[in-house]
């Protein structure tokens, strides 16, 4: 099930007051309820219809695709007919609560499904990730929604940890990307993220990498992951991004940005931020809506 936020809904329900009210009352109620009906008819009073676009992310280690249905037809179009590991695509569906989607190892016998509940009702971007279930072989899910920006100075960034295996709890390094000259220039500003998390962050070029400071090998182990697993992340105003953690069993631990930097995405202006250490990003919701 997608959900933005927990909102408490007003009921729409009559109070029993005005349930008990006169036989005029009642009149006047039937003859309301009827020109609201006349004007459906009429085709005046339509649904509300939303844009929601679906984005898949194989994060299952293994060498084979995940084959991809809607209700038991294929919905990948052209050639492309599964995401690979450590890909993400949009597929060009338009959801609706109930639907099955599922998925299938291509020459493998491992499967799952993920059935649509409530969706939000507000423009978003649907994202569900592909991952390995945590006592079986089968796959399992996890599902998040960004909202629509209401900041149109920042991006909206999705931080999920998809890794099989592992007791530590680390974080996402984020910093400021500086190069050349700046180094010796600026401070960078240092942000230790959560995972599985929905964060709007202020537009820029940032460097990303994996943080254990409780790393099962001691404290080098977890300098050398950091080092291993920085990657870098040019964000654009308004846009979305999802930095995942993958890896277990033959696969390393690694981050896959997506949608992965271009070379004109614009630069985080570290120079003009020498003496600024305000918060690179604000946490959105704490969840948001998890298999």
């Amino acid at each position: 099930m997608w959900t933005i936020a927990a909102l408490a809904a007003a009921s729409l329900l009559p109070s029993p007051a005005l349930a008990l009210g006169s036989g005029a009352s009642l009149a006047a109620a039937a003859e309301e309820g009827v020109a609201r009906k006349a004007l459906r008819t009429a085709g005046l009073v339509e649904p509300m219809h939303f844009k929601q676009r679906l984005l898949i992310c194989n994060a299952y280690p293994s060498d084979a695709p995940a084959a991809v249905m809607r209700n038991g037809k294929e919905v990948l179009p052209g050639e492309k007919t599964s995401i690979g590991y450590q890909q993400c695509t949009y597929v060009p569906v338009q959801l609706q609560t109930h639907d099955r989607l599922e998925f299938g190892l291509r020459d493998f016998e491992v499967e799952g499904s993920f059935e649509v509940g409530q969706l939000p009702a507000t423009d978003a971007v649907l994202l569900l990730v592909l991952e390995k279930h945590a006592s079986s072989s089968m796959i399992s899910f996890q599902s998040f929604a960004f909202p629509k920006s209401t900041d149109r100075r920042e991006a909206q960034l999705a931080v999920i940890n998809a890794f099989t295996g592992g007791v530590s709890a680390p974080h996402l390094k984020m910093e400021d990307h500086v190069s050349g000259k700046e180094i010796k220039m600026v401070a960078k500003r240092i942000e230790q993220l959560n995972f599985n998390r929905v964060y709007s962050v202020e537009a820029g070029e940032y460097d990303a990498s994996i943080a254990d400071s409780e790393h099962k090998d001691g404290p080098s182990a977890g300098r050398e992951l950091e080092r291993k697993t920085k990657r870098v992340v040019k964000m654009e105003k308004s846009a979305n991004y999802v930095v995942l953690r993958t890896g277990g069993g033959d696969f390393e631990e690694s981050l896959v940005v997506f949608p992965p930097p271009t070379p004109d995405a614009p630069h985080s202006g570290a120079a003009q931020k020498a003496a600024t250490f305000s918060l690179l990003a604000s946490l959105i919701f704490a969840t948001l809506a998890a298999w």
